[in-house]
């Protein structure tokens, strides 16, 4: 999927459009179709750096149903949908915002329990649905939470790809992808690391 067909996809949406702009299913369905072949490497490399036994291909389902189990994602994510528009309660963007810490948690945790590409599913499945509802802030905000030392390379890598074709609404995301270019340059070497990267700026 080339990048100019993805920044039409996360578009700003528009005034005349819902606040929500959540996307049509088949959408969704198509974009986490066709990140499936790109990613595969990142799935392969997590796997075998992490001495994990089953098969990358486990965790690339079929695209009928969500990449990121419920288990994985927030609580609030499932409550959003029942939000009115009453002046007493939060906006769906407040309620997005105040997931952030629990789905990195949820992701730190799997890193920490060596289920690499089942943090990796969750991180592409959370962001994707962030940039396709036009939560360019909260999406923001989680680039200033989040931890890249707390996670091997090929999750930093997949943080900064779901989210390349938004980078222009995404300032927070600059430094996390200098801080991913610096580890990876120790944890391999700057030449490799600028290569590796190179697309992802």
């Amino acid at each position: 999927m080339n990048e100019k067909s993805l920044t039409n996809f996360y578009h700003t949406p528009s005034s005349s459009e819902p606040q929500r702009g959540v996307q049509s299913r088949t959408k969704m369905n198509s974009l986490r179709s066709r990140w499936k072949p790109v990613l595969a490497p990142l799935f392969l490399a997590s796997s075998l750096s992490n001495s994990v036994e089953s098969s990358p291909n486990d965790y690339l389902v079929d695209n009928s149903g969500p990449i990121c189990s419920p288990d994985c994602l927030p609580r609030a994510a499932f409550q959003a949908d029942d939000l009115d528009n009453s002046a007493n309660l939060l906006t769906e963007a407040e309620v997005r915002m105040m997931e952030l810490d629990e789905f990195l948690e949820r992701v730190y945790s799997s890193v920490e329990q060596g289920q690499v590409p089942a943090a990796m599913d969750c991180v592409i499945d959370f962001t994707d649905r962030l940039l396709s509802d036009g939560f360019f802030g909260v999406c923001n905000e989680l680039f200033n939470r989040v931890d890249f030392g707390r996670m091997p390379s090929s999750l930093r890598r997949a943080f900064l790809m779901i989210t390349h074709p938004a980078k222009d609404k995404l300032p927070a995301r600059t430094p996390r992808y200098k801080e991913a270019l610096a580890s990876l340059s120790q944890e391999r070497d700057p030449e490799t690391a600028a290569r590796m990267l190179k697309t992802l700026a």
